[in-house]
């Protein structure tokens, strides 16, 4: 019995040491990349005298990971505008942090403002918060109706986070979790024109946008798809979309009942690592504004399926996430308030576009951001459309990307035109007289 002890008093022993040491030397390596940033840093910092300044504030993205020093979207910014621009100095300021969060940005704001005194800023938040709930907290706090349990759970993990191992493994998770996701849909075909359908569609949920080709044949895509279900009434894709052409027409009844059918279809549908997406784009109509009827006829379903598959009630899983969108949101408007009280111009961007096509990451860059800038009248840099556009017209994915999904140095330098572009577009800077 004390050898059992023993045994596990020395394991245990073993393994706080082994945790302790690694977290001094993730301490020291993270010590090392911050001082080898350096030297950019105080290159593209420096201060001379009164200049039009222009704040860079977001995540890893914007801090420049996956490029070599100097190669960042502010860096090449700052280079574009040192080139182009006349009569007027400019100076880009780099403020990202890597896994930096929108409430970890929204804690710095002030002092990012007091400290550089910008005339404008370019915000790219939120993708963290999908894995990074420090300070998650804040928001909670703005919300009065939420229970101290609830709030409890988040002061333990926003003092856990204080440790790289725990944030480390936190990021190992997401990783897991992003690599067992399928990277694409994957359907039997049955017909030469169904593929046809299925790259359509693709485009259009990354996009937002119909062509005029798909404008022109919604009704036999329609009148096709149904005839599908007719014939595989468990192929839950179909559902979807149908539900997705109703949807982009701004037809949220439909489009909701449409999804609605496709989780009654099958809803514990899984193929080749892909569950059932219409419980997410169910979210999607959920979360348009104006739609009162439509919550009303989704929280119905929603109940009525709990109680009738609670063994698949996990999968409306969407309302978790709904919480981060509505955290996400909830920052994003705060920064906005914060900054144009104080005179500042602001610009919205979302992020390239993800190698695998996550449902929740293609809806939260391409409808949710670009939403946020439209309700409050903000310039937008539509990122991933303008990359999604570049590589279907033949580009390579690794003429612009690290294979961790960063950009490298070409594709900061696309970022940073799309920026410049919308910066001139906007005619936010004036020259001198």
């Amino acid at each position: 019995m004390n050898n059992k002890k023993q045994i596990i008093l020395i394991f245990f022993t073993g393994l706080i040491v082994a945790l302790f040491l690694l977290e001094i030397g993730l301490r020291i390596v993270g010590g090392i990349s911050r001082n080898n940033l350096a030297p950019e840093a105080i290159s593209v910092l420096a201060k001379e005298e009164k200049q039009y300044c222009i704040l860079c504030l977001g995540n890893s993205f914007t801090a420049g990971y996956g490029a070599p020093k100097g190669k960042s979207y502010p860096s090449q910014l700052q280079k574009l505008f040192n080139k182009e621009t006349k009569g007027k100095k400019v100076k880009v300021i780099n403020a990202g942090v890597g896994n930096q969060n929108s409430a970890e940005l929204l804690s710095m704001l002030e002092y990012n403002i007091i400290r550089w005194n910008p005339d404008l800023i370019i915000l790219q938040t939120g993708q963290p918060n999908f894995w990074n709930q420090y300070k998650y907290k804040m928001y909670l706090e703005r919300k009065r109706s939420v229970r101290f349990f609830r709030k409890s759970i988040f002061y333990l993990n926003d003092f856990l986070y204080c440790s790289r191992v725990y944030r480390l493994s936190l990021l190992l998770i997401h990783e897991m979790k992003k690599r067992s996701a399928n990277q694409n849909l994957q359907i039997k075909k049955r017909d030469p024109y169904y593929s046809e359908i299925i790259e359509r569609f693709r485009l259009l949920e990354i996009t937002k946008e119909m062509s005029p080709f798909d404008q022109g044949k919604l009704e036999e895509t329609v009148n096709f798809l149904k005839r599908e279900v007719a014939f595989f009434p468990r192929e839950v894709n179909n559902y979807r979309f149908i539900g997705d052409i109703y949807f982009f027409q701004n037809k949220h009844k439909e489009a909701a009942e449409w999804f609605i059918r496709g989780i009654k279809a099958d809803p514990g549908y899984r193929r080749n690592g892909e569950g059932n997406k219409n419980y997410f784009l169910l979210s999607m109509v959920y979360r348009c504004p104006g739609n009162e009827k439509v919550r009303k006829l989704i929280d119905e379903f929603m109940d009525e399926f709990r109680k009738s598959n609670p063994e698949y009630s996990e999968n409306l899983i969407f309302l978790r996430n709904q919480e981060i969108y509505d955290w996400i949101e909830s920052d994003i408007k705060e920064i906005i308030r914060i900054v144009q009280n104080k005179k500042i111009k602001i610009i919205l961007q979302n992020y390239p576009p993800p190698a695998i096509n996550i449902e929740k990451v293609v809806y939260f860059n391409s409808i949710f951001l670009s939403e946020i800038a439209k309700d409050h009248n903000i310039a937008f840099v539509d990122n991933c459309r303008i990359f999604q556009e570049i590589l279907d017209r033949g580009a390579k994915r690794d003429d612009f990307f690290v294979p961790d999904g960063h950009c490298n140095a070409k594709g900061y330098e696309v970022m940073a035109m799309n920026i410049f572009n919308k910066i001139k577009e906007e005619g936010m800077i004036e020259p001198d007289k």
